[in-house]
């Protein structure tokens, strides 16, 4: 394979270097080259407004989940009826994706160097969308999976509270019907969401 990137020493994984591995293959590289072209040409020349507003404008978010990033920010789990009309990421059938996709997308997001425009492309939806997947039910996978795989809605893993940290066991918040049956009276405080 021909060698990518930087040709500082380190600066670069050593199969983007032209040696050899075995977990490495042809759509690892298509992959590579279609991310690291769409983060340099559509990302990063706004990334640090983007930074300093904290936000990512809603076009774009939905324009990265458009492309796929969305789908592919929570593989594997989800069941392939909820990707219709969802884009396969760089050309890689779902079929096909690996951890070394998955590794893939998180190192050329974070040659940003912008954390929180990372986080508003997707990541809360990385830790978010998993538990749906294994434990939602049907209803609630079409009501919020599917919204969320094309982008039209976002979702996050609300557990972290300012008086216990990520401690699931010791959870204070509360989340209660309001009297109508409507909606969820959430009470408490949570951190990082």
């Amino acid at each position: 394979m021909e060698p990518f990137g930087s040709p500082v020493p380190f600066a670069e994984p050593a199969w983007y270097t032209g040696l050899h591995s075995p977990y490495w293959s042809q759509k690892h590289v298509q992959l590579r080259a279609y991310l690291r072209k769409h983060y340099n040409d559509n990302i990063l020349p706004h990334a640090g407004e983007w930074e300093a507003a904290g936000v990512v404008p809603d076009a774009v978010w939905q324009q990265h989940a458009a492309l796929g990033f969305a789908a592919a920010a929570i593989f594997p789990g989800v069941e392939e009826k909820y990707y219709e009309g969802v884009a396969e990421l760089g050309g890689v059938k779902r079929r096909d994706w690996d951890i070394w996709c998955d590794f893939l997308m998180a190192d050329e997001a974070t040659r940003l160097g912008y954390l929180g425009v990372n986080w508003g492309l997707g990541g809360g939806n990385g830790i978010g969308a998993p538990p749906i997947c294994s434990f939602g039910t049907p209803d609630q996978k079409e009501r919020w999976l599917r919204p969320v795989l094309k982008g039209d809605m976002r979702c996050c893993l609300g557990i972290t509270e300012a008086t216990g940290g990520s401690d699931v066991a010791g959870l204070r918040t509360t989340a209660r019907r309001s009297a109508d049956g409507r909606n969820f009276v959430v009470n408490g405080s949570k951190k990082w969401m």
